[in-house]
């Protein structure tokens, strides 16, 4: 692990918004400056311990998971590839989602139109 630690993530697709609602919004975020990120993460253990000694002593007390403590700590976080198909199951339409995923034969769905991978436009980032 060359800088100690990993977040699987993967750029945003989606388009993004700020509110202070959750029912308007007007400004959006472009999906460049972000990343998605994934379970798993992985620390190594030296650098978790060192995070939550730091926390305790600077009394950040509410970090959701090392993620979120190492931003608090000012610690930049490194990205290793992720995938769109890694989907966390935490709710139940999650779970619909993974059994239709499940379920779907690749190629029957990609044979209709013709094409055997999902098409490229040509003027789109590789």
């Amino acid at each position: 692990m060359k800088y100690g630690f990993g977040l699987s993530a993967v750029r945003c697709q989606e388009t993004i918004m700020r509110t202070e609602d959750g029912k308007w919004g007007h400004v959006g975020i472009d999906r460049n400056d972000i990343m998605r990120v994934q379970t798993p993460q992985a620390y190594r253990f030296g650098n978790v311990l060192w995070a939550h000694r730091e926390a305790l002593k600077r009394g950040i007390t509410n970090a959701v998971y090392p993620n979120t403590l190492m931003m608090e700590l000012g610690e930049e976080l490194h990205f290793s590839y992720g995938s769109n198909k890694n989907i966390k199951i935490t709710t139940l339409e999650d779970i619909d989602i993974f059994k239709a995923l499940y379920i779907t034969k690749r190629d029957a769905w990609l044979k209709s139109s013709g094409h055997k991978t999902a098409p490229i436009h040509k003027n789109h980032p590789k």
